[in-house]
């Protein structure tokens, strides 16, 4: 779901649609994603080479910066997994909180992703992360994180 996700985030809407939804009188989609559009950067330590897929780039302080574009379902959507249709109407409505708040989606991103974010940029050479967070029907609120701001959660200043 994640990378359809990214994908509708990279594409205008017709350009989506015809990519990802199926026309029932073919039942075909209109256009093929083309695998080529993956990029990704290289990192080598001796014999071993890394990969980690580039998916969008911008201009950060002056500067072109690649970052990771991730889409995060809100916890109570990845705590239970298998029942996620009983949360589908669990939202984002406040700045602060124990529970439907950024802060409480923000703690368990430190706590459950940060590390992965952080090797998926490292090995990319990217800057960053911009996070949509979402329930898989709704998009609450991006953020963009910088790997910075990433390793001073996870190992301190």
């Amino acid at each position: 779901m994640g990378k359809y996700m990214e994908k509708m985030l990279q594409n205008d809407a017709d350009e989506f649609k015809d990519m990802f939804i199926i026309d029932p009188k073919t039942n075909e989609a209109k256009k093929k994603p083309d695998v080529e559009e993956d990029y990704y950067n290289y990192s080598r330590i001796g014999n071993f080479l890394m990969r980690s897929q580039i998916d969008t780039q911008g201009t950060r302080n002056g500067k072109n910066v690649f970052f990771e574009l991730k889409t995060r379902a809100a916890c109570v959507l990845r705590y239970d997994i298998k029942n996620y249709v009983d949360s589908l109407d669990y939202e984002i409505t406040k700045r602060r909180g124990l529970h439907s708040s950024f802060e409480r989606e923000y703690y368990d991103l430190i706590r459950g992703g940060f590390l992965k974010y952080i090797f998926q940029c490292k090995i990319g050479r990217m800057d960053g992360a911009f996070v949509a967070y979402h329930n898989t029907q709704k998009i609450f609120g991006m953020e963009y994180i910088t790997l910075k701001e990433m390793e001073e959660r996870v190992f301190g200043s």
